[in-house]
C-alpha cells in the first residue's frame, strides 16, 4: 500500500516521523501564509527588474497600495507595511550579495521544478535559482518567526535533486551546489555548501523512511524539529511519551 506524500516544504516532518502523514492533510490557507506570498511576490517582480531588466513598476506599485486578497479565501486580506519592505529589502540585498559572489551565467525566478523522490513524482518552487561555472545556488526566502535551519534542510536538498533532475545539461560533474536560507524577520540568512556526494548520501539516508512509507507500515518518531508543525502534536501520545517538546 502507497502513502501519498505531502508537500516538499513539510518533509522535515514526514522524512522523520512517518507516521504523520496520517494526521496532516496538507495546507490550508491563513494570513500569515498570504502576507508571506504578498512579500514573495514583490520580492520576484524586483529581482526580475534588477536580473532581467524588465520594468515591473506599475505592478509592483499595485501590490503595494491595493488589499491582496487570497485566491482560495476571499476573507484573508494582507496588506504591505514597513516590516514588509524590510524583509524584501534584505532578501533582495542578499540575493545581490550571491550574484556577485557567484557570477552566475543564467537566473530563475520562482521556477517550478519536478522532482523524482523513491519514485514519487513531486512539485516544488524555488525562489531563486543562480546556475554558475562549478554549479548552482538555491535560495529560498522565509518570512515566518520560526527558525529554518540550512544545515542538511530537507526541502532544500529535494530541491537541488529536482534542479539536477531538470537541468542536467546545466551542471557539470562534480558540481558544487549551495542551499540558502534567507529568513529577514530573525536575521537567520545561512548558506551550506553541498557537493554530489552529499547529495546522493542524503538521498540514500532516507531509504528506511521512505520503506516505512512504501509499504504502509508508518511509525512514530517524535522530535522537536518533526513535531513543531504537526497537526497532531497536541494530541500524540508518542511525543508526550517521549518528552519531546
Amino acid at each position: 500500500m502507497s502513502i501519498k506524500l505531502q508537500s516538499i516544504s513539510a518533509s522535515e516532518r514526514w522524512l522523520q516521523c512517518t507516521k504523520s502523514l496520517e494526521y496532516n492533510q496538507g495546507f490550508t490557507a491563513n494570513a500569515v501564509a498570504n502576507y508571506g506570498s504578498l512579500i514573495h511576490e514583490v520580492a520576484s517582480l524586483r529581482l526580475d527588474e534588477i536580473f532581467n531588466k524588465t520594468n515591473n513598476k506599475e505592478k509592483i506599485k499595485q501590490l503595494k497600495q491595493e488589499p491582496y486578497i487570497n485566491k482560495n479565501d476571499y476573507n484573508i486580506v494582507s496588506n504591505w507595511d514597513r516590516k514588509a519592505e524590510k524583509i524584501c529589502d534584505e532578501y533582495i540585498n542578499f540575493a545581490i550579495r550571491l550574484y556577485n559572489q557567484y557570477k552566475p551565467y543564467k537566473v530563475l525566478l520562482e521556477q517550478k521544478v519536478n522532482v523524482l523522490w523513491y519514485g514519487y513524482e513531486k512539485i516544488g518552487i524555488i525562489d531563486l535559482i543562480m546556475f554558475f561555472d562549478k554549479g548552482v545556488v538555491i535560495c529560498d526566502l522565509k518570512t515566518g518567526y520560526s527558525k529554518v535551519d540550512v544545515e542538511y534542510n530537507s526541502q532544500m536538498l529535494m530541491y537541488l535533486l529536482g534542479v539536477m533532475q531538470n537541468f542536467p545539461d546545466l551542471i557539470e560533474n562534480n558540481f558544487l551546489g549551495v542551499i540558502a536560507i534567507c529568513q529577514p524577520p530573525i536575521n537567520n540568512i545561512t548558506t551550506q555548501d553541498i557537493t554530489q556526494d552529499d547529495l546522493w548520501g542524503f538521498y540514500a539516508s532516507k531509504n528506511e523512511k521512505m520503506q516505512e512509507i512504501i509499504t504502509g507500515n508508518l511509525q512514530y518518531a517524535p522530535s522537536s524539529k518533526a513535531c513543531k508543525n504537526c497537526d497532531y502534536k497536541e494530541f500524540c501520545n508518542e511525543r508526550i511519551s517521549k518528552g519531546v517538546f
